[in-house]
């Protein structure tokens, strides 16, 4: 397992990436279970640079089913 340490500065970089632009804004976050920590660190990245985080994951199995 990655981290913590690790896991938030990629979350950092992340959010440096995405370059919000107004406060308030929308931001989706998608990703998997399994990922779940680096999901919420970006979450709370994003909340500190004043914009709203929405979080989105799914399991393996359920995205797989959804395209059977």
């Amino acid at each position: 397992m990655v981290n913590i340490e690790k896991i938030k500065k990629c979350s950092k970089n992340i959010v440096n990436a995405i370059n919000i632009q107004r406060k308030g804004e929308n931001i989706l976050i998608r990703g998997g279970t399994y990922s779940q920590v680096l999901l919420e660190e970006i979450a709370l990245e994003i909340y500190r640079k004043n914009g709203i985080p929405v979080i989105m994951s799914s399991s393996d199995n359920y995205t797989n089913s959804m395209y059977q």
